[in-house]
């Protein structure tokens, strides 16, 4: 969701910034939260997003590596060690939508499209 809303408000305000989402065990919730998959794209298609064929990504040394800012949506996971060496980490607290329904979903998507604009005024400052 943050990935799609990020990018394509980039592309709107002719930004040239890029976002990649990932996670720390994506694979291990394949198929087990359809419903929420769903959801997920209901919510942001009303919003005039698109999550089009994205798919869940695990994150990387790598990654962290070369992002210029880091954000974790929350930090009620477990995440490498490697992701605390991020050149400018920002933790946003962000409550799982995971089995909720689709209004919790639809203000999630809200609350991330807030942020990622405030992200957005701090980059073009």
């Amino acid at each position: 969701m943050a990935e799609t809303i990020f990018n394509k408000l980039c592309k709107e305000r002719d930004l040239n910034h890029k976002a990649e989402s990932a996670g720390t065990e994506p694979g291990k919730w394949k198929g087990k939260f359809v419903k929420d998959e769903r959801l997920v794209n209901t919510a942001v298609k009303e919003a005039g997003f698109d999550l089009g064929k994205q798919k869940s990504k695990k994150i990387t040394k790598s990654m962290i590596k070369y992002a210029d800012i880091v954000v974790l949506m929350n930090n009620n996971f477990d995440f490498p060690n490697y992701v605390k060496d991020a050149k400018d980490l920002r933790v946003w607290k962000v409550e799982d939508a995971g089995g909720r329904d689709l209004n919790f979903h639809r203000k999630i998507r809200d609350e991330i499209h807030i942020l990622i604009n405030r992200l957005l005024d701090d980059l073009e400052d």
